[in-house]
């Protein structure tokens, strides 16, 4: 599996590299945009292969997108590589652009034109481009039969399907006019292996040698194999793949016979802090972060100390309590239950069970300690508390990295520096 690319979605997550376990305090004089890193600034090299970003994330005008006005307007005036502070040309990787459907999914029609995306992906300087889509909601694999296109087939899920396939050709045609330096991708849409096929033989018809598969973030692993399945069956080997949103990280190993060029996605990175059990990943299994949250900022906690129910300085003990027993506990300075007993009391006061079990398993195991990376070096039993932006990030920068080195290893074209 020479290919399987993995490309990170960008979504402004960064770190201040100085920020302060033991006082919980950031950089003196920290200027965000200026001393916070990304995962590729953070490591000797970047933990993937390149970058996506959304029109819909830097956002315009029109469109409020997650970036603040001054660095949506920043964006565009220094291009995406200045503003990320990411060369592919160094690092033999990608910067792709696209314009973020599912932001836009509940619109009659997409928000942008082929000339304003041209011009855009262009100006901001892109090694790669993708056609203008438009997600179709839903699923179906039943309404696969002798028919390509049955009745049955919902007239606005077809709407979108050709609107897709129309906006595509118009935009390579668009981007052959202006001799544009950026490599075009294009999408396809689909409800079903048939539609998905038919959607990518389009595409190779029109000229596109890359194409990216999109509106598949909510299918299950065979779903989505079933698709490639009929893909690969319709095209043949010699037409490029991205998946787009690909949040199957877990089971990587059964899409290595299918040719996949790349694939974008942040789940590594967002499950640090958004999953319930899977929050950290070793090099055999996920591990649960331990949940001690800053009094002052948990919002339960604050909503019980405004109504008069708790104590805040009764929670701040036990809070420091908690913290205190863990980084005993990595010191060796005593045992895993005198370690658990504040954590728990201070967690059962969030009104959610508290998995203790599953804090045994990470405590027992010791993960940070048997990682090279810098960010469970620097922060130690630090990164596996769920406790506040700079922690919960850096855990979330360790499994970029070890979720790369897993691939990398996959792929079978050697280990990944720390």
């Amino acid at each position: 599996m020479s290919a399987m690319k993995f490309i990170f979605a960008d979504s402004q997550d960064f770190i201040d590299p100085g920020f302060d376990f033991e006082r919980d305090e950031f950089t003196a004089n920290r200027r965000v945009q200026h001393d916070d890193v990304y995962p590729h600034e953070f490591y000797p090299r970047p933990p993937y292969d390149g970058m996506l970003v959304s029109r819909a994330i830097v956002g315009d005008e029109r469109w409020k997108g997650k970036y603040t006005t001054s660095q949506s307007m920043r964006f565009r005036r220094e291009g995406a590589s200045a503003f990320l502070r990411y060369d592919p040309a160094r690092w033999n990787g990608m910067l792709i652009g696209d314009c973020g459907a599912f932001s836009y999914v509940r619109a009659e029609v997409p928000p942008y034109t082929v000339p304003e995306m041209v011009e855009y992906y262009s100006s901001c300087g892109f090694t790669h481009g993708v056609s203008i889509d438009h997600v179709i909601l839903q699923y179906c694999e039943e309404l696969d039969g002798p028919s390509l296109f049955p009745d049955a087939v919902p007239p606005e899920w077809m709407r979108r399907f050709d609107l897709t396939s129309r906006l595509a050709e118009e935009f390579l045609d668009y981007c052959g006019q202006s001799g544009v330096s950026f490599h075009p991708i294009g999408v396809a849409q689909g409800w079903s292996p048939k539609s998905y096929s038919e959607a990518v033989r389009r595409l190779v018809g029109m000229g596109y040698d890359y194409v990216a598969l999109g509106g598949m973030v909510p299918l299950k692993s065979a779903q989505i194999r079933r698709v490639l399945d009929q893909v690969r069956a319709t095209v043949g080997d010699s037409v490029r793949l991205h998946m787009f949103g690909f949040t199957r990280a877990d089971d990587l190993a059964s899409f290595a016979g299918y040719g996949i060029e790349s694939f974008d996605s942040t789940s590594p990175l967002l499950r640090a802090f958004k999953d319930d059990k899977k929050n950290y990943l070793g090099s055999k299994r996920w591990y649960t972060a331990i949940r001690v949250p800053m009094a002052d900022e948990s919002l339960p906690l604050k909503k019980a100390i405004l109504s008069g129910s708790k104590s805040q300085c009764a929670l701040r003990d036990m809070e420091s309590a908690a913290i205190a027993a863990l980084r005993g506990y990595a010191m060796h300075e005593h045992s895993m239950d005198v370690a658990l007993e504040p954590v728990v009391r201070y967690g059962s006061e969030l009104g959610k069970p508290v998995p203790v079990d599953a804090y045994r398993d990470t405590l027992h195991d010791r993960p940070w300690e048997q990682c090279p990376c810098r960010a469970c070096k620097e922060a130690q039993i630090n990164v596996v508390i769920f406790r506040g932006a700079n922690r919960n990030r850096r855990r979330g920068f360790h499994n970029l990295w070890e979720f790369y080195r897993q691939l990398c290893e996959l792929r079978g074209n050697g280990d990944f520096d720390s």
